[in-house]
Order: C-alpha cells, then structure tokens, then sequence
C-alpha cells in the first residue's frame, strides 16, 4: 500500500476519554474518524500498555485500558456475534494482527512458558499492538 494509506497510532488510546463532552464515546469516535480517513483497505497499527500491565494503570492520564478484544468491538462481524454492534460506530476493522511486547524477564523464556505466564500474571506484557485494516461496511 502506498504510505498513505497507512497510519500509526503509538500511545494514544488508552488517553482517549470514555465520554466526550458532546456525550458520545471517546474511542468510538475515534474509530470512525480513523475509518473515515483511511482509503478502502488502508491499516492503521494501534500500541498501547497491555491490560495487566502495571504501565496500563499507573499513569493518571490514562484513561482505558487495552485488552486483546477491545478492537473487535470494531470488527461488524465480532460486534454482531457478541450482540454490541448497535454502538460500536460507523466502521469496520478486520484484525491482521495482534502482537505481545514482553517485558525483559520473559523475553528469553520458553514460548509454552510465555503463553502461560500471559494468561496468569501480571507484569509479563508490556505493551500490546494492532495492525487493523478498513474493510467495507
């Protein structure tokens, strides 16, 4: 794709309000405005600190957090089967990717111990990151 037709979103989302002052929600606006600006299968990679991530939650100008799910929500097909498409906006994302940045302790570990230690601790994901592309309505 030409480089326009990609965007990079680092650290941003989980600053994004749950409500706009306008009533409507923060990161949903947010989608559609990506939604709109990207051309017919353009990407956009999304990074943000990983839910149980002591960086998820220590900043105090953060105001979400980021799970492995939350950008399915974007996705009209993942909306519908968990019945939420009525407010998930006016766009549509399909997931290319989904990537874990561990921190150092577990970079060296084995992946069958990564996995599991994904699941059960806290501290072991440092950041998650998305690569979502737009994909007609």
């Amino acid at each position: 794709l030409p480089s326009h037709d990609k965007r990079h979103c680092s650290h941003f989302v989980e600053h994004i309000p749950v409500h706009l002052p306008d009533g409507k929600f923060g990161m949903v606006e947010f989608m559609n405005e990506v939604y709109r600006i990207l051309m017919p299968g353009g990407t956009i990679r999304i990074e943000a600190p990983y839910w149980t991530s002591e960086r998820a939650w220590q900043d105090p100008t953060h105001c979400r957090a980021i799970t492995d799910v939350t950008f399915l929500y974007f996705n009209k097909k993942h909306a519908e089967a968990m019945r939420v498409d009525h407010y998930t906006g006016k766009c549509n994302f399909e997931p290319l990717s989904r990537t874990y940045c561990l921190t150092e302790e577990w970079e060296s570990k084995a992946p069958e111990a990564q996995q599991w230690a994904i699941k059960h601790y806290v501290n072991v994901v440092a950041d998650i990151h998305f690569v979502l592309r737009k994909i007609d309505l």
